[in-house]
């Protein structure tokens, strides 16, 4: 509805005074007539704005881009790339067609992926000129770290013999027409004031972990956008992982500047001032006061028996270099010494730090399982509307009268007692606000829905100026924005709904969070839905974080013990975009029938992992009706009715019923048992090698193939991936060296699994189709990925 009522306003006042003693029936007619006035003039704006590529829709970036004769690529994908920064910088890359620079940047614009282009006859081991010196073009030194860990890489330094053959893999690169294009696939996440993870059992120095689910995770660099098209991209503008020996050259250098006062920009750690630190690749915050840079050190921080914390000096004597030579000696406190590659930290036990924070960024694969990325499209409007509840979890210091009628609270369980003991709105929304680790003094958090609906989100809430109160400003809660942060909730979560029989069913629904699990359904009879969005429930591996955890989503069956149990309605689960542990659900519902109690089971663009072993159940539900889009499976899958499309599914699958239900473009382990398949990998290539023995049989067919021949074909037939361990980067990530019938074996050519929705092989596509347009003649490409 227009508020604004410009039709009626334009009416003379005698009129509107008749009308309003008549009811006011002139102005709703003109109320609805001036909404359809606004839509019709709203797609007159759009239309303009769809003549420019900086305004227009997604969907008219094409059209646009047929105009400049761009052609013969594919479409972009809504939220994860767009060819937008291609078709709006065309006209630039033809001026300059045929330069590393160009190619890098088309490299970079149409794939959506960071990238660096590399000319290698600048790396090849050549005669010099007298007269033309190229102080680069020297053999390595052994003797320069720096260089050594560069080999191979975008980055590298070192000259290499050449080599004749076409450029492809890592073996055939250095050659005066060759250039490498390197692509980031993994991309970093900045997370900021993270509560850091305590090592057990140390004490001097006392130790940490970035990552507060106390694992070793390599630390990233932050993506720096890249402003001028001539620029090469460097290794502080890259994505990449960080490591050591530039960051503490980077601090000695700072460190020195410092004592000459002199004003020093860095590359990793920001412009230095008196109050100012600049925006760092991490920082380290002891009882919220920030570290300074030049109070680190960075060093390793495990031992050579890799299962001890290095020891940590409490200062550091510097020698600090005049501008004429001569050398001034120092000494610097150091408060903490951080390992990038391992991600730790160790602070003297003299220091005595509380509470440790910390800001950096991890890498992963794409927006799954939780993240700062934006998720608000994965928000419905309905929990926007003016008559739901909203409460504020935070352990950053807020003033409560900023919120407005909202109540921030300190622990996620005062604010679900909060709702609890409000009942006057059906649904409620519980923002968290901060990236800080909750507790609570229970296993898990008891919720009751009663009836009602409950959204848990990792959200902000943006301040806008007070009216009431010029100079400050007041908290919208209504307007919270999902992104930006992923608090971890270090319990599990126990629902239950305790409503009257008649009332309606509950509805739980989580959205960005990193939680500890599990999530455990206690009145499956009595709650109709659960729903998990880009959540991780974390997937624990015996022996390494928490054995004790069986499943990360498990659904009570207490309600089978009795026939005359009454079932107010059956639950669906849905997962969208997260990671999850084993799923258990319930064999049936009462003892006539041998129907779940569960009614559907339904994920997409998920990773579930069973975590224990290859032969471990990650999805128990056999008597449930399973539905699988897009998603990456590491155990058995056990199933009532299974309906899968583009899957990996790295372990068995077995259907109870299967006369219902279809697998499609899928990896699926021969022996499973399951319905109808379509084309699916290994029995697709044995199908395909069976006719071409066949055909080249004649007369002589033959119904199966060799077993040998079968069993090559099926060894080799199998997912690889960057990592199978959760919490490492490349964790569910298919390798570069997949099968191409699994990595491009989807119906639209793309991978099979949970990073489905990045279109790789698009992407790749799309890159390859317009080097031919940009690179001079008589050069050759080689595309190689950095993760």
């Amino acid at each position: 509805m227009n508020d604004e009522e410009t039709l009626y306003k334009l009416l003379p006042s005698i009129y509107r005074i008749r009308d309003k003693e008549s009811g006011e029936p002139l102005r709703a007619f003109l109320q609805v007539i001036e909404n359809e006035m606004m839509l019709l003039k709203k797609d007159i704006d759009d239309l303009y704005n769809n003549m420019f590529i900086e305004t227009c829709d997604e969907w008219a970036v094409p059209y646009i881009g047929d105009l400049l004769g761009v052609r013969g690529i594919h479409p972009a994908i809504p939220g994860v790339f767009s060819l937008r920064p291609f078709i709006a910088n065309t006209l630039r890359y033809r001026r300059r067609k045929g330069t590393v620079a160009v190619i890098e940047q088309v490299a970079r614009d149409i794939t959506g992926w960071p990238s660096r282009a590399i000319e290698y006859f600048h790396l090849l081991s050549i005669t010099q000129n007298m007269n033309h010196i190229l102080p680069d073009s020297t053999t390595i030194d052994f003797r320069n770290t720096d260089d050594l860990e560069l080999i191979g890489g975008p980055f590298e330094k070192a000259v290499h013999t050449a080599d004749i053959r076409r450029i492809s893999g890592d073996k055939s690169r250095y050659n005066i027409p060759n250039i490498g294009i390197f692509l980031w696939r993994l991309q970093s996440y900045r997370l900021d004031k993270v509560t850091a993870s305590v090592e057990t059992g140390s004490s001097d120095p006392v130790c940490y972990l970035f990552n507060p689910l106390g694992l070793e995770a390599h630390l990233f660099n932050n993506l720096e956008e890249e402003n001028n098209i001539s620029h090469i991209a460097g290794e502080a503008d890259t994505p990449g992982k960080l490591r050591r020996l530039p960051l503490q050259q980077e601090l000695k250098a700072r460190r020195c500047n410092i004592h000459f006062n002199k004003d020093f920009l860095c590359t990793y750690f920001g412009k230095y001032t008196d109050t100012d630190n600049g925006n760092s690749v991490f920082e380290v915050y002891l009882d919220d006061e920030l570290v300074k840079p030049e109070e680190m050190v960075i060093c390793n921080l495990i031992d050579s028996n890799k299962n001890r914390w290095a020891g940590l000096p409490k200062d550091i004597n510097f020698l600090y270099k005049n501008e004429d030579g001569t050398g001034i000696e120092a000494n610097q406190t150091i408060k903490v010494a951080v390992d990038p590659i391992h991600g730790r930290i160790a602070v003297p036990g003299s220091v005595n730090p509380g509470a440790v924070k910390v800001s950096y960024a991890y890498g992963f694969s794409g927006d799954l399982g939780g993240g700062p990325y934006d998720r608000s499209e994965y928000v419905g409007s309905a929990w926007r509307e003016a008559d739901v509840q909203h409460f504020g979890v935070t352990l950053e210091k807020n003033n409560p009268e900023e919120a407005g009628e909202t109540t921030f609270f300190d622990s996620v369980s005062g604010a679900v007692d909060a709702w609890n003991n409000n009942l006057s709105g059906t649904k409620g929304v519980i923002s968290i606000l901060d990236n800080a680790t909750y507790t609570e003094s229970g296993e898990k958090l008891e919720i009751d829905l009663k009836g009602r609906e409950l959204l848990i989100i990792a959200a902000g809430w943006p301040e806008e100026d007070n009216p009431d109160k010029p100079g400050t400003k007041i908290h919208k809660p209504s307007k919270f924005n999902a992104s930006g942060r992923r608090p971890y909730l270090k319990f599990g979560i126990s629902v239950k709904d305790s409503g009257d029989e008649n009332a309606n069913s509950g509805k739980l629904y989580l959205n960005g969070l990193l939680l500890k699990g599990p999530i455990e359904v206690k009145t499956p009879g009595s709650i109709s839905m659960l729903d998990v969005t880009h959540c991780t429930i974390v997937p624990w591996k015996n022996g390494s974080l928490d054995s004790s955890l069986d499943s990360s989503i498990t659904v009570n069956n207490q309600i089978v013990n009795s026939p005359e149990s009454k079932v107010k309605s059956r639950l669906a689960i849905y997962l969208n975009r997260s990671i999850c542990g084993t799923i258990v659900c319930p064999s049936s519902v009462n003892w006539s029938e041998q129907t779940s109690i569960v009614s559907e089971l339904s994920m997409t663009d998920c990773i579930i992992d069973s975590s224990k072993n290859a032969g471990a159940v990650a999805i128990d539900a056999y008597n449930t009706l399973v539905s699988a889009n897009e998603c990456t499976i590491f155990g058995t899958t056990q199933a009532g009715v299974i309906t899968a499309s583009n899957c990996i599914f790295n372990g068995l699958v077995i259907a109870k019923r299967r006369q219902k239900g279809c697998i499609r473009y899928s990896y699926v382990p021969s022996s499973s048992i399951t319905p109808k398949r379509f084309r699916c990998q290994p029995d697709l290539a044995i199908s395909k090698r069976l006719k071409e023995l066949n055909s080249a049989a004649g007369s002589a067919q033959i119904s199966s193939l060799p077993a040998k021949e079968e069993k090559r074909i099926m060894d080799s037939m199998v997912p690889v991936f960057t990592s199978s361990i959760f919490g490492e980067p490349g964790y569910g990530q298919l390798s570069r060296v997949c099968p191409d019938e699994i990595f491009k074996g989807v119906e639209s050519g793309v991978e099979m699994g949970a990073f489905n929705f990045l279109k790789q092989t698009h992407r790749l596509a799309n890159l390859r189709a317009m080097l031919d347009e940009y690179m001079r003649f008589g050069l050759e490409a080689g595309i190689f990925f950095v993760d």
